[in-house]
């Protein structure tokens, strides 16, 4: 349990400090707009590619593995012409 607690508590104050700058008028709207976008579409992907690039993945079967990176690239690429494969 000690654990669990240890691992979601960072995720927990991150998203309380984020709230708290959010409502605190020390940051403009505008930054604030560009900074959503930047952690959107940079520093997550970015952090996607760093942690996978990390995994260790000596123990799964390479065929689970592709399976699942080609049907997630599927139903992306389904997704502008069929909305309802996100969903599943």
């Amino acid at each position: 349990m000690l654990i669990v607690f240890q691992s979601v508590l960072p995720i927990f104050l991150l998203v309380l400090l984020g709230v708290g700058l959010k409502r605190a008028p020390i940051i403009n709207a505008d930054f604030w707009d560009g900074l959503e976008q930047c952690s959107y579409w940079v520093m997550f992907p970015a952090l996607l590619f760093s942690t996978m690039a990390k995994a260790d993945f000596s123990n799964t079967e390479t065929l689970t593995v592709s399976f699942a990176a080609i049907v997630s690239v599927f139903r992306r690429g389904c997704a502008p012409w069929r909305p309802n494969l996100v969903a599943l």
